[in-house]
């Protein structure tokens, strides 16, 4: 077990050439640009999204298909109370 553990120290992190690099967390990675992500992901859809009216009768709920390049990505419907319900729609 000693021969197994030899030269597992410090002595490896020191080389240059085989360097891991450092670890992070997920919430490091996450919190690192989110908001350029996501404002260049919103611009993005807002270019090329469509909304249409699929369903509006009398007092039912309205709803609304978001559409981006023609494919579907969220159902809204609008409640007669004032609520939104959004579903994704993920391809």
């Amino acid at each position: 077990m000693e021969s197994y553990l030899s030269g597992r120290g410090n002595e490896s992190s020191s080389n240059s050439g085989n360097s891991v690099p450092e670890f992070r967390t997920l919430s490091e990675i996450v919190t690192r640009n989110p908001d350029n992500e996501a404002e260049k992901k919103a611009e993005k859809d807002n270019a090329n999204s469509t909304q249409e009216v699929i369903y509006s009768d009398g007092d039912s709920p309205v709803v609304e298909v978001m559409s981006v390049d023609g494919c579907p990505r969220e159902i809204i419907v609008h409640m007669n109370d004032g609520r939104l319900l959004k579903i994704s729609c993920n391809y």
